[in-house]
């Protein structure tokens, strides 16, 4: 986690954005890398905070939407409790966490909503 101001509590509260992105392996897929981030940023002004990011593992596929799970997981792990507002951008990502698993990602939607109770980020959508 990237502290930008060095805030009180190593946390994310407020607004977080998160985001999953793929680059690379258009004609050969075992070239593409992919990433995910979260960011805290202040409401209104869209100022930065802090931002947590990393790659997408080897053993998940190297795409956009692994890197938008992973993503959100690492928003539900790095939230305070109740004390946040979640953006996510991919709506497989949002339809997956509301039906509790079926998609394509099981292991880690399952794993994600183990580590969120219905106090953590008090709003989940697309933005």
């Amino acid at each position: 986690m990237v502290d930008i101001e060095a805030p009180e509590t190593s946390q994310m509260i407020g607004a977080l954005f998160t985001d999953g992105s793929c680059s690379g392996g258009d004609t050969l897929t075992k070239f593409a890398r992919a990433g995910w981030a979260v960011v805290q940023v202040v409401h209104g002004t869209g100022e930065l905070v802090k931002a947590l990011f990393g790659p997408v593992w080897k053993s998940f596929p190297q795409s956009a939407q692994a890197g938008e799970w992973l993503a959100a997981a690492a928003a539900y792990q790095g939230a305070d409790e109740g004390d946040c507002s979640l953006n996510i951008d991919c709506q497989a990502v949002i339809i997956g966490l509301s039906k509790k698993g079926g998609g394509g990602h099981d292991g880690l939607t399952l794993e994600t909503l183990g580590r969120a109770s219905g106090e953590d980020c008090c709003v989940t959508r697309a933005c």
